[in-house]
């Protein structure tokens, strides 16, 4: 049995996959325990995982009129602009929590959460598994997620990877600098980042997306492996809200509408204009209210908001979802194929250039 620590951060659709594959590795037999904020603790403890607190939630930080201008403007440079400087104000307070919370693991998980992390297994010599969402490893096969296509794409998609990996270290580097003071290492984080060191130590990576979606790249080397999705399972006994079951159980199945971490400054005027949607297509329809705090006064009958329920749960009972397109919510755990529609926004055109109509049931 291995004591395994799994670092991840962000939204529920960043976090999830995390504890699904946390929950593989029990299974397993190994001892599991997810480091994440503190309104994931109920998730993970259902799940059957250690949880240990890294502090306030990220949807608490960017739930301001601030953030979401940031968010609905589309900008990703602006969005790791914002981030650089949340994490200047958080890192020195996480610094002092981390080294603690890892104590007693043999094994670290880490994805973009572990970005500004790189010293931690550095200091105490702890081996790291590398896991992602999405590639993130250099590839002449396609480019970076931020990109759709590129002219020359085999000579200039490694370079899209390679200025991706930079947007996000540059952007997370003060948490180093900041955890490197408090461990009381010497010298200075690297200024490319880790990822040198990380192609050179021979540490696995796992990519926890379909290959039927996105096939493995002929020129990754052995340490690189495509797994397929990390789906967790609701709970045991796991129950709608009453309001939600009545509202399924009243009419034909509605359409999901949901901007997951999405900010946008004008949250009413969003839910307005699905609404509106939804009733010049004569659909019933479900509002999930999301970061950007989706909400609309006076709902009609035929439409009802939610906040956070499992999609694996609800997916298979709507008539088709409209979401935001990330790695794992473009494909819920069903047996069902539907028509699905997604919207990218900046960071993610890539899934939503996959899921054609010949590629959605994949």
């Amino acid at each position: 049995m291995t004591r395994i620590t799994i670092i991840t951060a962000g939204s529920r659709g960043d976090v999830q996959p995390y504890i699904a594959l946390g929950r593989g590795l029990l299974r397993a037999g190994h001892a599991v325990t997810v480091l994440a904020t503190a309104n994931f603790e109920s998730l993970v403890t259902e799940a059957g995982l250690g949880f240990r607190s890294m502090g306030r939630s990220i949807e608490e930080r960017v739930n301001t009129d601030e953030w979401r201008a940031v968010l609905e403007s589309g900008n990703f440079i602006k969005v790791l602009g914002k981030m650089q400087s949340e994490m200047k104000v958080a890192s020195q307070e996480q610094a002092k929590l981390l080294p603690a919370l890892i104590e007693g693991s043999e094994l670290l998980i880490m994805g973009m959460a572990g970005i500004g992390l790189s010293s931690l297994p550095e200091k105490y010599r702890i081996p790291v598994v590398h896991a992602h969402l999405f590639p993130f490893s250099p590839t002449r096969a396609f480019p970076a997620p931020l990109v759709t296509r590129l002219p020359f794409g085999a000579v200039l998609n490694p370079l899209s990877f390679h200025i991706t990996r930079q947007l996000f270290w540059q952007s997370n580097k003060a948490s180093d600098v900041a955890l490197r003071r408090a461990m009381g290492m010497s010298g200075g984080a690297p200024f490319w980042g880790p990822f040198r060191h990380i192609a050179q130590s021979g540490a696995p990576t796992l990519h926890g997306y379909s290959a039927h979606v996105l096939p493995r790249p002929s020129d990754w080397d052995a340490t690189h492996h495509v797994t397929g999705y990390w789906f967790l399972d609701e709970p045991n006994g796991w129950q709608p809200p009453a309001d939600l079951a009545a509202f399924l159980d009243a009419g034909a199945p509605p359409v999901y509408i949901g901007f997951g971490s999405m900010g946008s400054r004008t949250p009413e005027q969003l839910a307005n204009i699905a609404i509106e949607a939804l009733a010049r297509t004569g659909q019933r329809g479900i509002l999930s209210s999301g970061w950007g705090g989706l909400k609309a006064e006076n709902l009609p009958d035929t439409v009802h908001q939610i906040g956070s329920v499992p999609h694996s749960w609800l997916f298979p009972r709507a008539r088709a979802p409209v979401a935001r397109g990330r790695g794992q919510v473009s494909r819920p755990k069903s047996s069902r194929s539907w028509p699905t529609n997604r919207f990218g926004g900046t960071a993610w055109p890539a899934w939503a250039s996959r899921l054609r109509p010949s590629r959605a049931s994949a």
